[in-house]
């Protein structure tokens, strides 16, 4: 359901429509076919899409691309990286996500269903 969310969230940004059906089963086919291989489970990232979003990423490309600079910097920059505090790291993550937090969306729940507000907030923050 996260790579769903994450759709929806960049799809509403975008004004395009996502049909939910075609994400799960996508979703679906992949992992089933990923367990004969033993493969990990297939999800979508909410942090590295926002990422890409931001970025002005239109296609799967980026992804490859992402996949590359990554293993540069594992193999090559990793001591330049290992004095940073992990607070600075998780600092880049919220502000890449917080451009897909509808704050709209809680000001009209906070109008109309408060209990709705308190489950969505109890979200927020565990997650």
């Amino acid at each position: 359901l996260e790579s769903f969310a994450v759709a929806r969230a960049i799809a509403e940004k975008e004004h395009y429509e996502v049909d939910p059906r075609q994400e799960l089963l996508a979703l679906g086919i992949c992992n089933v076919v990923g367990s004969f291989f033993r493969c990990m489970p297939v999800t979508g990232s909410f942090s590295r899409s926002a990422v890409n979003f931001q970025a002005g990423a239109k296609s799967t490309i980026s992804s490859m691309v992402t996949a590359v600079a990554v293993l540069i910097v594992v193999l090559f920059l990793t001591p330049l990286f290992e004095p940073l505090p992990q607070a600075v790291l998780g600092a880049i993550i919220v502000v890449a996500v917080s451009s897909l937090v509808n704050f709209q969306e809680m000001k009209h729940l906070w109008k109309t269903d408060r209990r709705d507000l308190f489950l969505l907030l109890v979200s927020f923050g565990s997650t």
